[in-house]
């Protein structure tokens, strides 16, 4: 039946929607002080994040600081930092982080220069 079918797809779509609004999406900006430039930290981050579903990108600062933005889901984004932050926890001695919600910006991860 016509009808039956339509309104089954609305359900789907709008199921699918809601279980997307659910999965919250956010934008985490981090900046690390040490010894993070000129030491093949950007591209440590690179690979460290690389396993994750994560966008964003990696930069070094003129201030001698290293800045990373990550997007993506908040699960998905505190595993990404735990695991690029033990694996280059020799190089940076303090960090500066700030997380909001927000859609992402970018397609992919990068470094940028």
């Amino acid at each position: 039946h016509p009808i039956s079918l339509r309104g089954q797809i609305f359900f789907e779509k709008t199921y699918f929607f809601l279980q997307e609004l659910k999965v919250m999406k956010v934008r985490t900006q981090t900046t690390y002080y040490g010894r993070v430039q000129g030491v093949g930290f950007r591209w440590q981050v690179c690979r460290a994040v690389e396993p994750f579903e994560v966008t964003g990108f990696v930069r070094n600062k003129s201030d001698g600081s290293v800045e990373t933005l990550l997007e993506g889901e908040t699960q998905v984004i505190e595993r990404a930092l735990a695991t690029l932050e033990a694996r280059l926890k020799d190089f940076w001695r303090s960090k500066a982080t700030n997380s909001r919600e927000g859609a992402a910006h970018f397609c992919d991860f990068s470094i940028k220069h």
